[in-house]
């Protein structure tokens, strides 16, 4: 398969903004080229050698397939960086375009991908790589291939140590938009009994599937195509949704239903110009607004039924 890197040249303010806005146009993650060590991109961050004169700008990557709707997708990313300027400072704005090969892509940024501490005991770890299984860490191996999700974007790292503070074992959880299956992972390491991931991706249906198979919690973890409404039976304990904005606040309405009294909702994913009307939806929907996390422009919120 055949891909499309495109390559945005903006001020580092955007960082955030423009790496939503292509996850948002299609993209299942986002590579950052900074000179300096700000920013963090889903798959990788690159920090790079720092000059005597520093630019002001940093790139942002992103790979679309490359279909009859790689133009329109193209446009509407001119179109919102524009939208943009009318409250951040996006600076060039250049986008570049480049025809790239699965295998280019998806080898390309394991060099940067390295073993990282993610919460008090939590450690990511590349699937190549062994950890130190002595230190007391729960590891999550790792290989999140072109799906979203290694830990390093605020809001993964958020839910993260999120799940960290509340799983005590024993919960029924599920995890739309599970990307890699990193957080359905951490789920079931942290103690879940049973935990379903659920993504309407194929390609990070066939990735979250090895990840789990690999971190040996296959038989607690199941991987499903679809979404919430479609895939859900039983009530659960938890239900996780690091997605976007837009997302959340469809799905906020239908969870409740499908929580046992006192269960959670984690809702990440969330920028920061979205955040009121996202934590209304939540409200709306009769949970109970418990934490409210802000790394950066992302929002993550921990909400509870009752």
């Amino acid at each position: 398969m055949r891909w499309v890197e495109i390559a945005v040249e903006i001020d580092r303010e955007a960082i955030d903004a423009v790496a939503n806005l292509l996850q948002n146009a299609g993209a299942n993650g986002t590579v950052i080229e900074d000179e300096s060590e700000t920013g963090s991109g889903e798959f990788f961050e690159i920090p790079l050698p720092v000059p005597a004169e520093k630019k002001e700008t940093a790139i942002v990557k992103a790979y679309l397939p490359q279909n009859d709707l790689i133009g329109e997708k193209v446009n509407f990313i001119k179109s919102q960086l524009e939208v943009f300027r009318q409250f951040l400072t996006i600076g060039p704005g250049e986008i570049a375009l480049r025809a790239v090969q699965d295998e280019e892509w998806a080898d390309a940024w394991k060099q940067h991908f390295k073993s990282q501490q993610v919460g008090r005991k939590l450690m990511v770890v590349p699937s190549w790589e062994q950890a130190d299984e002595s230190t007391g860490n729960i590891n999550i191996y790792l290989d999140p291939g072109m799906a979203f999700g290694t830990g390093a974007h605020p809001t993964t790292r958020r839910c993260l140590q999120v799940l960290e503070d509340h799983i005590n074992g024993n919960e029924v959880i599920y995890d739309v938009g599970t990307g890699s299956g990193i957080l359905a992972i951490a789920a079931a390491k942290l103690g879940a009994a049973k935990v379903t991931g659920i993504d309407l991706d194929p390609v990070a249906l066939g990735i979250a599937w090895e990840n789990v198979t690999f971190n040996k919690v296959g038989d607690k973890v199941t991987i499903r195509e679809g979404d919430l409404l479609s895939v859900a039976g039983e009530q659960a304990d938890g239900v996780i949704a690091n997605i976007i904005a837009d997302a959340i606040i469809i799905l906020a309405p239908e969870v409740p239903d499908y929580l046992v009294p006192g269960g959670f909702f984690l809702a990440a994913g969330i920028i920061e110009g979205r955040r009121d009307e996202t934590l209304r939806a939540i409200a709306d929907a009769g949970l109970k607004i418990r934490e409210i996390h802000q790394d950066g422009e992302w929002i993550t919120v921990y909400a509870t039924k009752g």
